[in-house]
């Protein structure tokens, strides 16, 4: 199972880091619109009221601030940290062609940016561009060989796509070490004996993730494919 839910949240806490140094993430919100009412180019303040929203999942008026920026002819210090963010929320909506051009702009400043780089291979996996996926999990892998999600990502490609199931196996056991007792990677081992027809364990791996995370459907029918292929649903 490919994880990237962890990537808005570690954005979003970078924004109120940078903009807690200058004391702007907490103003009242009512006092940053009354900046934007007497100066519409205020972009620190528009910058601050996007982040905000963005926080509590309002993503259209998050998009309403950001995207202005964004347009903006005038520079703005945070300008690639907005583009990161805006395409992460385009591929939240599936607007994934949107998604995949902010965030490529945003690597032309910054191509090593390894939360960049992961997004942007989860876009072109939800696009089913697989080879184009791996390409940018692997280059984000690179920058951090120790991380236990990107390994257990470029993994479950190279399993489900049978591009390369043993070595999707070598990568998922590699995340396990790091983090051993993650549903999301044992059910992409899980997924790895099932491609190779060990059933058995497939099914035992895959219970065990199910047990970790009894409400993810996705594992749920993990099982229920395999048990139909044994005659035991």
């Amino acid at each position: 199972m490919i994880k990237h839910d962890k990537d808005l949240e570690k954005l979003l806490v970078a924004a109120t880091d940078l903009l807690s140094q200058n004391n702007k993430f907490y103003e009242a919100e009512d006092a940053l619109l009354k900046q934007l009412k007497e100066d519409p180019d205020n972009m620190e303040a528009g910058y601050t009221l996007g982040i905000m929203h963005a926080k509590r999942g309002d993503f259209n008026k998050a998009l309403e601030y950001l995207e202005k920026i964004e347009q903006h002819p005038r520079g703005f210090v945070y300008l690639n940290h907005i583009r990161t963010v805006l395409g992460y929320i385009y591929a939240l909506e599936k607007k994934y062609v949107l998604s995949k051009q902010m965030l490529i702009k945003a690597l032309d400043f910054s191509p090593e940016d390894i939360t960049t780089l992961s997004i942007l291979a989860y876009v072109f996996y939800k696009a089913k561009l697989y080879e184009q996926s791996l390409k940018y999990y692997k280059k984000a892998i690179k920058n951090d060989p120790e991380n236990a999600k990107l390994l257990n990502n470029i993994g479950f490609i190279l399993i489900e796509t049978g591009l390369a199931v043993e070595k999707g196996i070598e990568y998922v056991e590699k995340a396990l070490e790091l983090n051993p007792d993650n549903a999301s990677y044992l059910d992409s081992l899980g997924w790895g004996y099932y491609k190779t027809g060990d059933y058995e364990t497939a099914i035992e791996t895959l219970r065990k993730a199910f047990e970790l995370a009894p409400g993810a459907l996705e594992i749920k029918e993990h099982i229920r494919e395999i048990l139909n292929i044994t005659g035991e649903a």
